[in-house]
């Protein structure tokens, strides 16, 4: 099950985001994946952080230099947040992915529930980040930053 989650944009307007906003997935445990194969071990617990730093760090290296010299420069800092646990699919389904620019970083937050062999995250596109740093994350005309 995997799925990605666009915002509406019908009128092509820069300020609106165009790039898929999160990745939902359903992962196997990394025990049930040593399982499935016969391996003996302990899996860890997991989570969906480490797959949206992967994420952002994938994100960097596909944006231009120019891009990631001048975002490094003007932009605030990316912090991948521990994520918010959820007990249930209901309640997983109405959590929401966070992406919110504060007032010196942009915060990065993955509603995850690990039910059994399975773990449903929602997940950091690298496209948002790339659009991020070109557009929405650089100072407006006024010198504001949202």
């Amino acid at each position: 099950m995997d799925r990605l989650v666009t915002a509406l944009n019908p009128t092509d307007s820069s300020l609106d985001d165009i790039s898929a906003s999160e990745i939902d997935c359903k992962l196997l445990t990394e025990q049930a994946v040593l399982d499935a194969f016969g391996e003996k071990g302990v899996g860890s617990e997991g989570g969906c952080k480490a797959a949206n730093n992967a994420a952002l760090h994938r994100a960097w290296s596909l944006a231009p230099a120019a891009t990631t010299a001048r975002y490094q420069r003007v932009g605030k800092p990316f912090v991948v947040e521990d994520d918010e646990k959820y007990s249930t699919g209901v309640t997983w389904e109405h959590g929401a992915f966070g992406f919110t620019a504060g007032a010196s970083s942009v915060s990065i937050q993955s509603p995850i529930l690990t039910s059994g062999s399975n773990v449903l995250c929602k997940l950091l596109s690298p496209a948002r980040i790339v659009e991020y740093m070109m557009t929405d994350g650089l100072p407006r005309f006024d010198g504001t930053v949202p």
